[in-house]
Formats: C-alpha cells, structure tokens, sequence
C-alpha cells in the first residue's frame, strides 16, 4: 500500500515520454531532451520550498520559466526544435486537430516566455529569480494542492524515492502538451511587454500610478478624490480608493486622558469602558443590553480632558516585511492613503524586521520608492512593539497595515494584547480586505470587502463616449463584417450550441457567435462581466448565460435571430452562491440553504426547494459541459491566420505605404496583404504621428488609438484586431480593415467601405449583405485615398 501511494505522489517529478524533458540516469539535475542543462535537483528544491504554501504548478510549466531566466534563452533556437518534434510526433494521434494552431499556441508561449528573458539579469537570476517564479505562478493554474507540497518536497530531498522519480510515464498526449501552454499563456497574458513584468516585480503594478497630489498633515482627501477622477489616467485610483474609504471607515474618538478615573464628566458618547457606562443602561434586560453593546448603541459617560492634550493624531504603520511582497504591497499602501484625514494630524511609518522609517508620499517619485522598500524579515514584531515604547502613539489612533497571514500568527495575537494598537487593516493577494478594532487584545471585525484590483485600478472612467469621430463601423449594433476567431476555446468560457453554432467569452470580456465554421464571429454582447460562467440554451433561438463573482449574481438573455439583450442583476435576491445548473429553461442555483429556481421565460425567481432535492441536475450539467469537443472546435474555427491585436501607431512610411507599427499595408499579385518591413518605423516618412488613447467602447478592455495625419484623416486601432479609417472629407467613404496575417497564405484579409462594398476573404462577411468587389478596386478605389 506505501508503494502505491509513493508512486502516485511521486508522479509529478516523473518525466513523460517522448517529451522536453527529463532526468540525468542519477537523478542529479533536469535537462532538455538534446541534453542541455534545465536545472539542478537542490535548485528545484529551493523553488519548490517558496511555492509550497499555495500549491505548485505543472512541473513543466515551472521548468519552461527557469528556462526563460537562463542567458542562453536567447539561443532559443535549440528548444524550439525540441518542440517541434514534440508537435509533430502528436500530429499522429487518431483524432484531428488543426496542426497550425498548435504551432500557434507554442509560437505565443515562446513570446510570452521571451518577455522573461528580456528582464535585467538581476531580476530573474538568484534569489531574485525564485521571486520572479513566486510572483507569476502565486495562486495561478496550481496542478498540486499545498496541503500535498510539504510530503512532495520531503520526497524530491530524500534519496530513497529516486528510482520513482527516474520512472519513465507515458508518451505525452496532445491534450497534455496543450495544457502547458496554455497555463504559460493564462499566467503570463496580463503582461504584454518586459517593462510590465519588472514594475510588477519592483511596485507590484504593472503600471506606475499617476501622482497623487498630497500635502502631508494638509490633506482634503475629497478634493484628492475628485481630481483623480477628472483625470482619465488616475481614475482607476480613485475608484479603489474611494472602495478603501467606505470600508475604512474609523469610529469617533474615545480614547485619551478620559480615560483616567479625574475631573468632572463633560460628555456622553457611544464609545468607552463598561465602568463609565450610564446607570439607565444597566437598568436594561440582559439581551437587549448585550444587543445595544454589539450595535455601539449603548451610552457611556465621558471625562474632562486636559485642554494641552486635546490635538489630535493618528498613526499609520505599514508592515514592509517579506509577507507583503506583489499585490500586498499596493493594498497596503492603498489602504494608507484612505486612513489619511485632513481634520487630524497624520504620520504614516514603514516597519520592517529591526526598524522604522516616516514616510513622504507626496509625489510619484516617492511612492514608487515606497512600494519598493521590503525587508527580508519574516516579520516586524519586534520593531512594532518598540515602537510604542517610545510613546509616539500616546495621543493617537494607531493603524496597523499587514498581511492576513500576520493575523494567524500567535505570536502577533500575544503582542497586540500587549501594546496599543487600536486599528487593524489585513489584506491578502486575492483582494480581500479586512478591517478591525482592537481593545486590549479583544478583535472585533469592523468591515471586509473583496476588491478585483485589475478592475478598479486600471478601469476606464464612465465619462460619454467620444462619439465626434466614431468610427461607421461601430455604429451599427452588428459589425459589417464577422470578427476573427481570438478565443482561447475552453469549457470555462465556451458552449457549444451543436446545429445553432457556438458562442465564447474572449478574454477581452465580449461574447462572439459563431453560425457556422464557414463564417467569422458575430459579437452578441459588448461586454460581459467576468466570473464563473453557466451557460443554457432553449434548443432554438435563445441562449442564457449566469455569470457569478464575489457574491454577485447576473443573467444575460440573448436572442440568436433578433441579437437583443436582456440583463437581470440577482445580487440582491441571493445570498451564499454554491453552483449553478441549466435545465429545461431554468437556472437552479445552489445556496447554503436551499436551491433556488429561476425562470429564463421572464428571468424572475419562480419557487426556492430543499436542498438535497435537485442533485442529479447539477451533476448532468456539468457531464454536459464537460463533453464538449473543444479540439474539434477549435479545428473548425481556427482558420490559420494570426490576427494582429496590439499595433498602436498608424502612418504612411517612406514608400507612401499605410503603415502600423511594423507592418505595411500593400496590393501584391493584386492582393491586398499586410507585410513586415524591416526598421518601418525608423525609416524617413513623410508624416507620422503618436498614438492617442481614445474611449469608444463601454468594453475597458477594447482599447483604440488615434493617429492624426497631417492631411487631417484620421486612423483608429482596434484593439480586436481592426483598422478603421475616417476622411477628413465627410463625402469619402469610411474603411475598416481586418488586422490579418498567414504564412504562406493569401486572401486572408477582408475590408468593408461605409458605402456598402466589401473585398477580400469571404469567411468574414456575408455575400448577399453587400457588394463584393475584387481587392484591387478597394484598393484604388477606397484605400488610395487616405495616402494622397
């Protein structure tokens, strides 16, 4: 039975064969297939000890990043040909699968993994490298639970378990090789350049914050507010702070010289010790009394106080040790700033392992100082308690900023019931903040919230569109011509409507529709809030999507024929989510309590069952959504072309070409094809111009950038992989071009003129909608006239 269970554990250091990987005959270090070197056996180790606590990822996955922080990356060429190999041996699998898009997946993840290696060496080598790994794979696609990483790493340490290890397991599986890049992907797709990667690592935000204006002890903190949110490149900071605000919200001062049993009373107050309560109160029945204690609404007298004590402060302390490293460090700082208050005089200290500092954040400079300064402490223990040695907190309400972590710790616990923290502020990677008050030891849980920091600190702001030049092709509710296939198919945001078509959520959160695999995407929905999703279908016309995240609870109803929208937010009528299930058109929604129906008729609640009552619908569902093919649909939908999603700059290039970014825009063999030019950008136009972020789009993450020509035109990127073009001339027809690139392919692209006329590959508009013509007279006819 040991036997068993060692060689089940021990499966994830085992290689598979035929794969990139595997083990030196002693089992020493981990090398490539072609016998390059990955890593050492102590090093992995190392590694893995970092991540033990939230859970490890595919150990291929781990290797490919060790892999990137290697200098010799940069001779990538001798592991693509590994790859390759690999791709080609699965290509004889029984089932189909569309070669191209594999190669596709592995050419994205190379990219992704390039970003790495472009990181200062610094960065990504030492220690500083097992932070890199910490930070991209905390919490992210963990194949191996933590409560499991402890036995594993004691196994890969020990040498009794290596004849396990150098156990060859199968031959690797497409679906398998699949996976790994596709967990590369999903963790590493929120960065689209190096220069992220390093921010993240050295502020713990992709993007340095905008300045925030502040005057230390002087701050109107409503007026900071406002003019964060004025500004369109702060206005995501105003957000989440104005979030921090309504949870951090500090009851009235009650401590002070009131305390001491002296003077006269001068006051009545909800705030005090149980001996100045006011006899009346004593006089009530023990449960309402025990209930207006709970409330704050009991009464307690207040002291006189010396009239040269009566200034008041307060102290925030922001713990800077090794627990408050990545997003930590920008909720703590966050949280910071929502405790500043312009009627009280404020000082704002970092603690790290053996001293504190007082900090500025009056300007950007010092705020990104700030959020670089951690200590390798495991804690600040010590410096905390000799901070109030020192009697800086004796007139002030002492704020305490840490992890949640630090709240576990009994050694914490035993020092705040000694020292005089009055506020404690928690926060943790998955957004959750948590605000407390202490009284001499005793906790009470004043306020939490969960806060997606991506959404709030990077949103747009809900200021009107900018309708003045709005493209001709976003007027229209459906897109003149089909949209692209930019999804990465899977049963979390798929489904599959078998003879009706498909429908899937991007991962710029709008909905695309496919008919059929002859023809592009129509967008159903805009955007679509992201979570988990449960999809339905009425078998006919009318599809039904639930979307729950963080306790809220959404239903979108879409009519496939007609393309209309209905939104139902059931937030406020369902509370402790489990799961939810779609059958003969109802949602049933599993609660701690009970299950709830809902009709997708009329999208109201129809009747609330037992419990137990409706399991076999919740297990059906999922069988269902877990039998679909998303290799087949993938091999239908994917076409071969590579869309162009993140070109900003347009302008006309020394060969009077229309030019983005690297890529040039020409007619060949009367073909209308985007090709890349060698130094395009650098090369001596005759006009070109930088790129204007501009709002379009309720869709935040659908960005467009202006270019401005000097003949007045204008040219618009979308950020789905489009070019739109608009005529200083209001007669001249608008043009959309579809951003399309193929190997070895021609006719990928397809273009639309405001006019009606339409060119290029079919797959991506309807033939009987508009007049096709052939490219070279939507060349000469539309696209000439914005290069004159």
């Amino acid at each position: 039975m040991l036997k068993k269970g060692i060689e089940l554990d021990t499966k994830y250091f085992q290689a598979k064969d035929n794969y990139f990987w595997l083990w030196d005959d002693k089992a020493n270090f981990i090398q490539l297939s072609n016998n390059l070197t990955i890593c050492y056996r102590e090093e992995l180790i190392n590694i893995l000890e970092n991540l033990a606590e939230n859970g490890f990822p595919s150990l291929s996955c781990l290797l490919l990043v060790i892999l990137a922080c290697q200098d010799k990356w940069k001779k990538k060429e001798n592991y693509i040909s590994v790859f390759e190999k690999i791709i080609d041996s699965l290509s004889n699998e029984e089932f189909t699968f569309n070669k191209r898009f594999l190669k596709h997946q592995l050419n994205q993840t190379i990219k992704l993994l390039d970003m790495i290696n472009d990181l200062p060496v610094k960065l990504r080598s030492d220690s500083a490298k097992i932070y890199l790994i910490t930070e991209i794979f905390g919490g992210n696609n963990l194949k191996v639970s933590s409560n499991k990483t402890k036995f594993l790493i004691t196994q890969l340490s020990s040498n009794k378990f290596d004849s396990i290890i150098l156990k060859i397991q199968s031959e690797i599986t497409l679906e398998e090789f699949e996976s790994d890049l596709s967990q590369i992907q999903k963790v590493l797709e929120k960065f689209t350049n190096s220069k992220e990667i390093e921010n993240f690592l050295k502020a713990g935000i992709k993007k340095i914050p905008e300045k925030v204006d502040l005057e230390i002890f002087q701050v109107n903190k409503s007026d900071l507010i406002e003019s964060l949110k004025e500004n369109k490149k702060t206005f995501g900071i105003s957000q989440l702070s104005q979030r921090l605000i309504a949870l951090i919200n500090i009851p009235l001062h009650s401590k002070g010289a009131s305390d001491n049993s002296i003077g006269g009373f001068s006051d009545i107050t909800n705030r005090g010790n149980f001996d100045k309560l006011l006899p009346s109160e004593l006089a009530q029945e023990d449960l309402i009394l025990t209930a207006r204690l709970i409330n704050n609404e009991a009464l307690y007298f207040r002291r006189e106080e010396p009239p040269a004590n009566s200034t008041r402060s307060r102290s925030i302390l922001v713990d800077t040790t090794i627990k408050m490293l990545g997003t930590n460090k920008l909720f703590a700082m966050s949280s910071a700033i929502a405790c500043l208050d312009d009627k009280l005089v404020v000082n704002t200290y970092f603690l790290n392992s053996k001293s504190y500092e007082k900090i500025d954040l009056s300007n950007v400079d010092n705020v990104i100082d700030s959020l670089q300064k951690i200590d390798i402490g495991l804690n600040c223990y010590k410096t905390l308690e000799a901070f109030f040695k020192n009697d800086l907190s004796l007139y002030s309400d002492s704020i305490f900023i840490t992890s949640s972590e630090t709240f576990k710790d009994n050694e914490f616990i035993a020092l705040i019931s000694k020292i005089n923290i009055n506020y404690l502020i928690t926060v943790n990677r998955n957004g959750q903040v948590y605000f407390y008050q202490l009284n001499n030891g005793i906790t009470k849980l004043l306020g939490s919230s969960v806060i997606d920091l991506k959404e709030l600190l990077f949103s747009e702001s809900n200021n009107d569109l900018e309708t003045s030049f709005l493209p001709a092709f976003l007027v229209d509710p459906i897109s003149p011509l089909y949209l692209p296939t930019n999804i990465n198919i899977s049963i979390e945001n798929s489904f599959d409507l078998n003879t009706e078509g498909f429908i899937g959520i991007t991962d710029q959160q709008n909905v695309l529709y496919w008919s059929n695999k002859d023809k592009g995407a129509i967008e159903l929905i805009e955007y679509i809030d992201s979570g988990k999703y449960y999809f339905g279908f009425n078998g006919k016309n009318i599809v039904y999507i639930l979307v729950y995240i963080n306790n809220i609870v959404k239903i979108y109803k879409i009519s496939l024929t007609k393309f209309g929208l209905k939104e139902i937010d059931f937030t406020n009528e369902i509370a402790n989510f489990i799961e939810a299930a779609y059958h003969e058109n109802y949602f049933y929604i599993k609660t701690i309590t009970d299950v709830i129906l809902i009709n997708c008729n009329d999208l109201k609640i129809w009747e609330k069952r037992t419990y137990n009552s409706d399991t076999n619908i919740f297990n059906d569902y999922k069988e269902i959504i877990k039998k679909q093919n998303t290799y087949q649909l993938k091999d239908s939908l994917y076409k071969g072309y590579n869309l162009i999603r993140k070109a900003k700059n347009v302008f006309i290039n020394n060969y009077s070409e229309l030019s983005f970014d690297e890529y040039s825009i020409v007619l060949k063999d009367e073909i209308i094809t985007i090709v890349k030019k060698i130094n395009n950008q650098e090369s001596d136009n005759y006009f070109q111009n930088t790129p204007e972020i501009v709002k379009l789009s309720a869709n935040p993450k659908i960005k467009f950038y202006k270019s401005s020509f000097n003949n007045g035109n204008l040219a618009i990127i979308d950020s789905r992989g489009l070019l739109h073009l608009k005529s200083k001339n209001n007669n001249v027809p608008e043009v959309t071009i579809l951003l399309t690139i193929a190997n070895g392919q021609k006719d990928v692209i397809a273009c639309w003129s405001s006019d009606n006329f339409v060119c290029g590959n079919h797959y991506f508009y309807d033939e009987n909608k508009y007049k096709v013509i052939s490219e070279l007279d939507f060349y000469k006819t539309y696209i000439q006239l914005f290069m004159i």
